[in-house]
């Protein structure tokens, strides 16, 4: 039998942040709640692997890794990883693969 109790938290938080985070919900979309949001930072602290939960970067790098990623039609989280293995093939002297994939998409929509 699953134990299904659970164990309630009470976080105090300014009113500053409460509306943050009450911001960040909406603009979300998901519907949810701020319990939702809590619970998944909570879990990805608790095991931060990547592959299971998102990377969380500013609102700027989101807002850039977003348009990337519609412009790839690929995930967000794609598109971070394959940034950093971008990176290192620069460390290694070599041509990033998604740095070679944005510009034949930009020349191919160019040519459209």
């Amino acid at each position: 039998m699953k134990d299904t109790r659970t164990d309630q938290l009470r976080v105090r938080l300014r009113r500053e942040e409460r509306q943050q985070l009450e911001q960040h919900v909406q603009n979300r979309g998901k519907n949810e709640t701020i319990s939702d949001v809590i619970r998944e930072a909570l879990n990805w602290c608790i095991n931060p692997d990547q592959s299971l939960h998102p990377v969380y970067v500013s609102k700027e790098t989101a807002a850039i890794v977003a348009a990337l990623a519609d412009e790839l039609k690929r995930d967000p989280g794609e598109v971070v990883k394959d940034c950093v293995n971008g990176i290192l093939a620069l460390v290694e002297k070599r041509k990033p693969l998604i740095v070679q994939e944005i510009r034949l998409r930009r020349k191919y929509q160019a040519q459209k």
